[in-house]
């Protein structure tokens, strides 16, 4: 089970990554993702449904 969670945050980061890399992240998003990362990829598997997406849904462009 234990390597899912190690896929899940890899892939989480990759889209952090792309998110960052397009430059698609407003200030507010930036400033969210700022807040919430670490606690977010640390621990995916306790925040079932909490994403990247889900965390910049209110804030893109």
């Amino acid at each position: 089970m234990s390597y899912v969670i190690h896929i899940q945050k890899y892939l989480e980061r990759l889209e952090l990554l792309k998110l960052l890399a397009t430059n698609r992240l407003t200030a507010e998003c930036s400033a969210l993702l700022r807040i919430t990362t670490g606690r977010f990829l640390s621990r995916p598997e306790r925040q079932p449904g909490y994403s990247v997406q889900n965390i910049c849904a209110d804030h893109s462009e």
